[in-house]
């Protein structure tokens, strides 16, 4: 693993930064409505090197509080991961910002995971239109199975969201991340969200690597809320 001081930590800070002082200038991890549920199904397909990629992400309101939760991702080649998870709220800071801990269970790579998680987040308006940023942070804690002690992959996604015309929303979100074997990583997403039917929306966006891989992928989404 690389050290700490790498260059994708040091824009993870940055990005860190960053979050905290819009937060504080300018409302994050809002729990589904109780009943509510969110499905996201998406393929990334890769223009420039890497692997295609298959995701399955639900949200479901168990309650006005708990939030359960799946995440699912796989290459052709395997399957990358499946998480069960728990969201709950657990406070609000002043300023408006939201804060939620999450517990997800599961296999990644073939491996049994425990993935605690903290969110921070809040909306704001930008000229009138509304927006949101938010920070997600993950511990993804596994066995090494050849010498039996543990250890852990670390995300961060930083996520800035606005609406913009006829309900259409640009996002770009910063994803990094430190894996115990392997390069430490940033990426960046842009996408484009637009409304195509009562509860559905389109997201067509890329995905490129910044620091650690070169790789860029198209994206593809299709969202259902029910």
């Amino acid at each position: 693993m690389l050290a700490a001081g790498g260059p994708a930590m040091r824009m993870l800070v940055v990005a860190n930064l960053v979050l905290w002082l819009a937060v504080q200038a300018q409302a994050g991890p809002w729990p589904r409505a109780e009943g509510e549920t969110f499905l996201s199904v998406s393929l990334e397909a890769p223009l420039v090197q890497g692997d295609g990629l298959f995701t399955l992400y639900g949200e479901h309101g168990l309650n006005d509080r708990l939030t359960l939760g799946l995440d699912m991702g796989a290459t052709r080649q395997e399957m990358q991961k499946t998480v069960v998870f728990a969201r709950l709220p657990f406070g609000q800071a002043p300023g408006g910002m939201r804060l939620a801990f999450e517990l997800g269970v599961g296999i990644l790579r073939d491996q049994p995971v425990i993935r605690p998680g903290l969110s921070f987040g809040r909306g704001f308006s930008l000229s009138g239109r509304p927006g949101w940023i938010t920070l997600d942070t993950r511990v993804v804690i596994f066995q090494d199975m050849l010498h039996g002690d543990y250890d852990a992959d670390f995300e961060t996604d930083v996520t800035l969201g606005i609406e913009t015309w006829r309900k259409t929303r640009a996002i770009v979100q910063l994803q990094a991340g430190v894996p115990a074997y392997g390069d430490e990583y940033l990426k960046i997403a842009p996408s484009w969200v637009i409304p195509a039917a009562p509860g559905r929306h389109l997201e067509i966006g890329v995905t490129a690597g910044l620091v650690g891989s070169s790789a860029i992928a198209a994206k593809i989404a299709l969202w259902h809320s029910f």
